[in-house]
């Protein structure tokens, strides 16, 4: 339901049926509705929600016997105020990470919901390299993730890259995001710093297969997928010392912890590992052992499968295929999304997108 999905190819490899819903053809209820009558269309025993407040939406219209998920990906508040909202319609919540757990768990609205700890599982393409401490060379720092500044702070990784700008140091920025251009025209006289772009997952590790170290200096975080990645292909992660996930992942013995908005802490760790790269080997091995034995992606599926582990699902007639939305609990003000102002609002929607030259 969201206008950009960036794992679609991957997804439709895997054997995964993607359905896309048209944003702009049709109104936030109308759109609620398409999406409950595609997951109807399949009769499942168990729904996941993530990531969207529509998603957690979609909820309310399963029957019983449906066994409704809703996934925390993120430790902060508007993540947390979906379990609050939509208390009613979830029958287990799963967090991404022991801290997001504990925090939804103690929210008065989540009393009698079950709640499971599943992380992330990644699946790896290839092993982990093996890493010399006597590799002539820069060190290899990378980033991997989007270019924003709300969340990642990638005004951070840019003053890191300015500082460390001698030939010590070799950085890659893979990824895309609303500050990419201001970003690119501020590092763009830095002579050691490339720019990979959005790519393929597969791309990714190729890309952290030859690196040493993986920078993120974000001031919050569910539990970063691409920390799994790098530590999991041996790279040292530097990274913000947040309680959600990074605490989970990196130890004194396969990384290095900094202070949320240090940047001084996070340049005297690459200049660290620079100066003493059998100690940033050892740090990588340890990584990618640690990840590589907890966070499979089998091993993940494995857990939400046992989620529906009982479930009894529903007859046909359970399925409500012309079920009317209820007004949505997100959204306000409620008043623009009920009765007459909905059906003025389809009607004005179809005009536009029927109207010559639109």
């Amino acid at each position: 339901m969201s206008r950009c999905n960036s794992y679609r190819t991957d997804l439709i490899e895997h054997g995964a049926v993607v359905v896309e819903i048209d944003r702009d053809a049709e109104i936030y209820e109308d759109r609620l509705r398409h999406a409950a009558r595609l997951v109807a269309g399949h009769r499942p025993r168990a729904v996941l929600a993530t990531l969207s407040p529509e998603s957690f939406e979609v909820l309310r219209q399963m029957p019983d016997g449906v066994v409704r998920i809703g996934v925390l990906q993120a430790d902060e508040p508007e993540v947390y105020r979906l379990v609050s909202v939509y208390a009613p319609w979830l029958d287990v919540v799963v967090g991404v990470s022991e801290r997001i757990c504990a925090v939804a768990g103690s929210l008065p609205e989540a009393a009698g919901l079950r709640i499971e700890h599943i992380p992330y599982g990644v699946r790896f393409f290839r092993e982990s390299p093996l890493r010399h401490a006597t590799r002539e060379g820069p060190l290899r720092v990378a980033y991997v993730g989007r270019l924003d500044e709300p969340q990642k702070r990638i005004s951070r990784i840019a003053e890191v890259v300015r500082r460390c700008g001698d030939p010590r140091f070799a950085f890659t920025i893979v990824g895309s995001g609303p500050m990419e251009g201001s970003f690119r025209a501020e590092l763009s006289g830095c002579a050691n710093v490339e720019f990979a772009g959005e790519v393929t997952p597969m791309r990714v590790q190729e890309i952290l297969a030859e690196q040493d170290v993986l920078l993120l200096l974000s001031d919050y975080e569910g539990l970063p997928l691409a920390l799994l990645e790098g530590m999991g292909m041996g790279c040292v992660p530097v990274v913000s010392d947040l309680e959600s996930g990074i605490r989970d992942l990196v130890g004194s013995t396969r990384g290095i912890r900094v202070p949320v908005g240090d940047v001084d802490s996070a340049e005297g760790a690459l200049r660290s590992l620079e100066a003493d790269r059998a100690r940033a080997v050892e740090l990588g091995e340890a990584a990618a052992h640690f990840v590589r034995s907890r966070h499979g992606a089998v091993e993940m599926a494995a857990r939400y499968r046992a989620l529906a582990d009982g479930a009894t699902g529903c007859g046909p007639g359970a399925w409500r295929f012309r079920a009317g939305v209820p007004t949505p609990l997100w959204v306000q003000p409620s008043w623009r999304y009920r009765g007459p102002v909905r059906v003025l609002r389809r009607w004005l929607r179809t005009l536009r997108m029927t109207r010559p030259g639109d």
